[in-house]
């Protein structure tokens, strides 16, 4: 039995421990809330600092002595500057010498924001001007902690359109992408961050889906003896030496990173010092934006507690044994509750402050709400009811904050606009994206406003949607230098296709001095360029005062009405308004215009009758002014249907009109001119027909001269080098002869005086007499094969001279197109080529030759070389140009082969076909391929006549054809037929 004493004691015992599981309780609570304002703390900055991170105006965050704490990524776009290159950065940056001062004088004593308009410097040593708003920062006791800056690029009305670009762009840098968000909320305070999380009494750490480590805060390191940096990246294997109690670790971290549940264990830990202590370790599984997991944890110390409740425990067990000795270790165990509480007290302090620095954030950030000059607006994700309206918001859209908050679209708009608003907004909290929405607004002032508004859904620790943020700006002047832009740039097209197309109406016009061709050109290019049915010219004729007549003389017109050509009498005794339209505006020089011809209130009906007798439904005459005095215009008509005119046409074919008239009268000085040399002609009738003959005779010569210059220069340089070259080739067989003699004779002196003197020793050593004896006979050799290849060329040469010879003879085809190939030799080797800017390497062009028996053929030898040339040069070019756009690899697999063809296709026909295997020719180019100065080679490479003579000389001179056959990729092959014989 315990004695009275005794038991007092243990029940005043039993009290104490009783009070301290209280004071613990409380404290517990206390801890509970404070953990609860920590988040609502933490939840406000986050969503203010997504708006700051969303807005497309620079924010600039300074300190007292002017440096740059805070840089968000409008900043970045508008000065050039990184985040991380503007941080710790001075006013003088970005500020000229003058305005830095200026602020610096300012911005920490006003009480209020300003704006003013500065010279600022980006990162490229640009000067730009922009508008400023400072607002100073307050601590809790209203001290001033820094300056707010809220930057935008200043632009002058006048320069409004030109700045638009920059401003998109500058929208544009400024908006994060949603993948990013978290590390630009990130990114917006780390220091700030970086405090609240080491300001946290317990433990804490971050796991990546590695389970390795990528954050610890300073209670974790302090209390394991960790370096930081040496155990970031590590996982728990790496670190502790009981593979066991890593291995648990790691168990319970993947239960909570694959399910996604919380987790609460008890764990031992011992540090680098050898200390163990018992910890509550909480372990949640939170996600990015970007939906990777990772493992948040953090750790209460319960050392103390689990050893007072084993302390109680084993007071419990051996109390009645034991009662004097326990009340001892009972007292320290309260020592150690006290300790705790102590402990505790001093992180509420810690909690205290960092809650301090939690208000200070949100009120930096409300305070950048109420300076933005763009609407920002928030909702709740649940209902979509409003809980942010910046000032900016209510300018913009004209409703009071107070009036809007806790309202959602059902309280404020027609239920259909509410209904479509609101499904809206839950497809942006879906998307999980920025979306932008333009949209009109109508102000109760009548004026429409255009607005831009970017949506995007903010999310809270555990990823589901919080808040819906609009961002809205009024881009009404902004559209309407856009939409001013337009139509100036429209305004100048038009211009500049206008006076293209006059150029080129006036260049057709004025390429001729002939009246009939500049009159029919016109109303040709007048026709295609209106797209009309009808377009004319005519004449106005006066007889008599009474009688005229008006004569169209050219027309283009569709092939599916009649020609309105010839003369129709006018009869001018009829009042005026009852005349020929057309008359009257040819006799004032006034345009005269039908836009409807059924329905044009100033038509007389005697003309509408007239109009509907002809099929037009549109008509309109532009008259010319010619300086003789003549009466002409222009008459342009419609029969399809309704075709009215507009100003710029008119203007357009007045433009027309007055460059016809400049050619009529150049037409009509250069008749004069022609009817003054007649007339002068005719008196020196006998030195004129004189002059005429020897110009015909001269005529006569330079055509000859042309035919055989080039033949007869071949002719004459292969004769040339004939002679010489038979003379050295006849030569050769006696030099060979004379030289084996030598060899032999030399040999003998050698054979029977094998000791030379010594003065003949010598000279046979210096000029290496054995090595003379080797090769002599070689070189003799190499000049005869080389004297063979020349008479090759020269006979070739001889055989393409034939292009001087006149008349008709019967050669063999095939010599002349071997000697064409000989003289495009060096041609058909590797070439080393050059296109657009490309070095490439051609290899050689394999020639195949398919022969038939052909007998002789009469034709113009030279002129048929001459074709030949002309086709094998084009298969060659078209190699090359092939080959500049294949690798080397598609060369290979496919090379360049030319194919020629000869066959009898009739008893009294031949054939020749020229193929290559080259890029093939479109159909648009083949049908054009034999028009007279038509080319597809670049401007420089082809005249365009090669072909066109060609053809002329196969079907004119010979009574032939020659067909192209060729598609694109497929190749192309030339087909020449001609008669054996040519008739006479």
């Amino acid at each position: 039995m315990l004695s009275e004493s005794s038991s007092q004691e243990l029940i005043d015992l039993r009290q104490r421990v009783a009070e301290q599981a209280a004071m613990l309780s409380q404290i517990e609570q206390q801890l509970l809330h404070f953990k609860q304002t920590e988040y609502t703390l933490k939840a406000a900055p986050h969503k203010l600092s997504v708006v700051l991170q969303h807005l497309p105006i620079a924010i600039i965050e300074w300190s007292t002595a002017f440096q740059v704490v805070d840089w968000n990524p409008a900043a970045e776009s508008l000065f050039g500057y990184t985040r991380q290159e503007a941080i710790g950065c001075h006013i003088t940056t970005l500020l000229t010498p003058e305005h830095s001062h200026q602020a610096m004088s300012i911005w920490l004593h006003q009480r209020n924001s300003d704006r003013t308009l500065n010279r600022t410097f980006t990162r490229d040593s640009r000067v730009i001007t922009c508008e400023w708003h400072n607002t100073p920062l307050f601590d809790a006791q209203r001290q001033v902690t820094g300056v707010l800056s809220i930057v935008q690029a200043y632009t002058e009305p006048s320069r409004q359109s030109k700045s638009l670009t920059a401003v998109s762009l500058s929208e544009s840098a400024a908006q994060p992408h949603p993948d990013q968000e978290t590390d630009a909320i990130a990114h917006i305070s780390p220091a700030f961050l970086n405090d609240v999380v080491n300001a946290t009494a317990d433990p804490l750490f971050v796991k990546d889906e590695q389970h390795r480590y990528i954050v610890l805060n300073d209670p974790f390191c302090q209390f394991m003896g960790w370096n930081r940096a040496d155990v970031i990246g590590l996982n728990d294997h790496d670190i502790f030496p009981d593979a066991a109690q890593a291995g648990f670790f790691r168990d319970t971290d993947q239960v909570v990173l694959t399910s996604g549940c919380d987790r609460e264990d008890e764990e031992t830990l011992t540090n680098l010092h050898g200390i163990t202590h018992i910890f509550s370790t909480k372990k949640a599984c939170l996600h990015d934006a970007s939906g990777k997991r990772f493992l948040v944890g953090t750790m209460r110390d319960i050392t103390a507690l689990k050893h007072a409740e084993a302390a109680l425990k084993q007071a419990k067990q051996e109390l009645e044994y034991r009662v004097e000795e326990r009340t001892t270790e009972l007292q320290q165990t309260v020592a150690q509750l006290q300790q705790e509480v102590h402990e505790r007290q001093a992180a509420l302090h810690e909690r205290n402050q960092a809650e301090a620095k939690l208000q200070h954030t949100r009120k930096f950030l409300e305070s950048v709400l109420k300076t933005l000059p763009v609407a920002v607006i928030a909702k709740e994700a649940k209902e979509l009811r409003y809980v942010l309206w910046n000032p900016a918001a209510e300018e913009v859209l004209g409703a009071n904050a107070k009036d809007m908050m806790g309202k959602n679209a059902y309280d404020c708009l027609p239920l259909d606009r509410a209904e479509a608003l609101m499904e809206h907004d839950r497809q942006v909290l879906k998307s999980r994206r920025i979306i932008d929405i333009p949209e009109t607004l109508l102000q109760t002032n009548g004026e429409t406003r255009i607005l831009h508004t970017k949506k995007t859904a903010v999310f809270d620790e555990e990823g589901k949607p919080q808040y819906l943020l609009a961002i809205t700006e009024d881009i009404t002047e902004r559209k309407q230098a856009e939409a001013a832009l337009r139509q100036s740039e429209a305004q100048l097209r038009e211009l500049a296709q206008r006076e293209e197309l006059l150029n080129r109406v006036a260049n057709q016009i004025r390429s001729s001095l002939d009246l009939d061709t500049i009159l029919q050109t016109t109303v040709h290019e007048v026709r295609n360029l209106l797209k009309i049915d009808r377009c004319s010219f005519c004449w106005y004729h006066t007889q008599s005062e009474q009688r005229s007549s008006l004569e169209f003389t050219h027309e283009s017109r569709d092939a599916a009405f009649p020609s309105f050509l010839g003369t129709y009498p006018q009869d001018l005794s009829q009042p005026a308004d009852r005349r020929n339209p057309i008359v009257e505006s040819l006799l004032s020089q006034t345009p005269y215009c039908v836009h409807d011809v059924a329905t044009d209130p100033h038509l007389k009906p005697e003309a509408r009758e007239i109009l509907h007798f002809y099929g037009y439904h549109s008509e309109l005459l532009l008259p010319v002014p010619i300086l003789s005095g003549q009466l002409g215009g222009i008459h342009c008509g419609h029969h399809t249907a309704v075709r009215p005119w507009s100003d710029s046409e008119i203007e357009l074919l007045q433009a027309v009109a007055s460059q016809l008239a400049i050619a009529i009268n150049q037409a009509e000085l250069y008749n004069q001119s022609v009817t003054a040399a007649n007339t002068a002609q005719q008196q020196a009738q006998q030195l004129e027909q004189a002059l005429q003959e020897l110009q015909q005779a001269q005529a006569q010569m330079v055509q000859s001269e042309k035919m055989s210059s080039l033949g007869q220069l071949v002719a004459g340089v292969a004769h040339e080098i004939n002679n010489p070259v038979n003379f050295i080739y006849g030569n050769l067989t006696y030099a060979n002869e004379y030289t084996q003699d030598l060899l032999n004779l030399l040999g003998l002196y050698q054979q029977h005086y094998p000791t030379p003197a010594s003065q003949i020793k010598s000279v046979a050593d210096a000029i290496d007499i054995q090595f003379v004896i080797t090769d002599l006979p070689r070189l003799l050799t190499s000049m005869k094969v080389g004297a063979d290849r020349i008479q090759q060329i020269v006979a070739s040469l001889r055989t393409f001279s034939r292009m001087d010879e006149a008349e008709f003879k019967a050669v063999n085809i095939h010599e002349g197109i071997d000697s064409t190939l000989m003289i495009l030799q060096s041609r058909l080797k590797v070439q080393q080529l050059r296109s657009k800017g490309r070095e490439y390497t051609r290899p050689p062009i394999e020639i195949i030759k398919d022969y038939g028996d052909l007998p002789l053929v009469e034709c113009y030898a030279g002129q048929l070389n001459q074709v030949f040339m002309n086709i094998l040069s084009n298969a060659i070019d078209a190699l090359d140009e092939g080959d500049s756009q294949r690798d080397a690899g598609a060369v290979e697999q496919n090379p360049n082969t030319i194919c020629i063809r000869t066959q009898l296709v009739t008893d009294d026909r031949v054939m020749i076909a020229i193929a290559d295997n080259g890029p093939g020719i479109a159909e648009t180019a083949r049908q054009r391929l034999f028009d007279p100065f038509f080319t597809t080679k670049p401007v420089g490479k082809g005249t365009g006549m090669g072909l066109s003579i060609s053809y002329q000389i196969v079907t004119e001179r010979h009574g032939g054809s020659l067909r192209c056959l060729s598609s694109p990729g497929e190749g192309t092959e030339f087909i020449i037929e001609i008669p054996l014989q040519q008739s006479v």
